[in-house]
């Protein structure tokens, strides 16, 4: 009788130290534009820090779009584990309502306090599941709005329209009606620039129909989010753009968004490759092309030889957002499941959304921390009005 009281005992002591010590991993996926500010966050947060990433076409560890950092938060007595696969803001509520499995860096793999590169293997399987989701978009501008998710705004993200290498320098804005107008069909410069004498026609180039930044510049110019565009696909050859057809169709049944042709676009990296580009001779229809495109401020910093452009007539800087002149803008959202930011993920959460705020990390993306704005509105593409 003794020695079952004592195995009892003993086994309520164990079952006690093991959840106390208890681990967990919160798997996060969503928007590019704020990806390098959101590592750098996770980083800040967590103590005895250890990680790994995927450093494919010589990502680092914050330019990466999938990482696995290893570390410790007060009040959690286990390993926090916090795994990233950054894939768009649209995809990133797709997967996060549908509960769908993604390709996260696997569990077992090696983390270093230095950054673990070596043996990075991935996989989809049960447990691959996102907690997380940051979106550029609130959740009713894309087509996933069943079922409901919680929302937490956590900053503002701020985007310009961009130029190629050899537009102009008299082209140097863009208004709403002038998107419009390229949406349509390719315009002549002029419209541009009140130059006769420049013959060159202007393209719009963009992103797939997974990317938060296309449904912002979207809903921002009132083309409305959930339309179909008609965005550009240049050839480039070298530094120069030697062609330009409309986006070819690309077969996805379960996302009509993406087929018709000229709807699809590109990765923010195929849209820094052409606005690097020059674009000084004849393409198959027969007119000398400039490219216009959107992109976030972290990815645009590479745009080398592009150009940015006004909005509205007004150019970019942070205190032209926080005041209200510059309207290209979004809420940052941290999108949760119902129930799920509670207890332990809530603390979790909380530690690395207050690291991600702060000046120097919010500055990597050129973000802006909500509470700063003198300026708001109401969803995707609303008017801004004074808080």
């Amino acid at each position: 009788m003794k020695l079952n009281k004592f195995i009892l005992a003993t086994s309520i002591a164990l079952v006690g130290i093991s959840a106390a010590k208890a681990d967990m991993t919160i798997n996060m996926t969503g928007a590019t534009s704020i990806s390098q500010s959101v590592h750098q966050g996770i980083m800040n947060a967590l103590g005895d820090l250890t990680y790994a990433y995927d450093a494919t076409g010589g990502a680092t560890n914050l330019t990466t779009k999938s990482a696995m950092f290893k570390g410790t938060v007060a009040g959690i007595s286990g390993t926090v584990t916090i795994r990233t696969s950054f894939t768009g803001s649209v995809d990133g509520i797709r997967d996060l309502a549908q509960n769908n499995q993604l390709s996260y860096i696997d569990l077992g793999v090696s983390c270093t306090s230095a950054g673990n590169t070596s043996g990075i293997t991935k996989s989809i399987v049960t447990g691959n599941e996102p907690n997380v989701a940051f979106s550029d978009v609130y959740q009713n501008t894309t087509k996933y709005t069943s079922p409901s998710l919680t929302n937490k705004n956590v900053a503002v993200v701020p985007f310009v329209f961009w130029t190629n290498a050899s537009a102009p320098a008299e082209l140097n804005n863009i208004t709403p009606q002038l998107y419009k107008a390229i949406q349509t069909l390719p315009v002549p410069i002029s419209m541009f620039t009140g130059s006769t004498t420049d013959a060159r026609f202007v393209y719009p180039v963009g992103r797939d129909g997974g990317s938060g930044t296309r449904m912002t510049a979207l809903a921002e110019t009132g083309w409305g989010a959930k339309n179909p565009v008609n965005q550009y696909l240049p050839t480039v050859v070298g530094t120069a753009i030697t062609d330009l057809v409309l986006t070819p169709q690309v077969s996805v049944p379960t996302d009509p968004t993406y087929i018709a042709e000229g709807n699809n676009g590109g990765s923010a990296a195929n849209l820094i490759t052409y606005l690097n580009a020059t674009s000084n001779t004849a393409v198959s229809d027969g007119n000398v092309p400039v490219v216009v495109a959107y992109l976030g401020l972290a990815d645009g910093r590479k745009v080398t030889s592009g150009k940015q452009l006004n909005y509205n007539g007004v150019p970019f800087s942070t205190s032209a957002v926080k005041n209200g002149q510059y309207t290209f803008w979004t809420y940052e959202h941290l999108f949760t499941r119902s129930g799920y930011y509670a207890g332990n993920a809530k603390t979790v959460l909380d530690k690395v959304i207050t690291a991600f705020q702060q000046p120097a990390v919010l500055g990597i993306a050129d973000a802006i921390n909500e509470a700063d704005m003198a300026v708001e509105r109401t969803t995707d593409g609303a008017l801004v009005t004074p808080k």
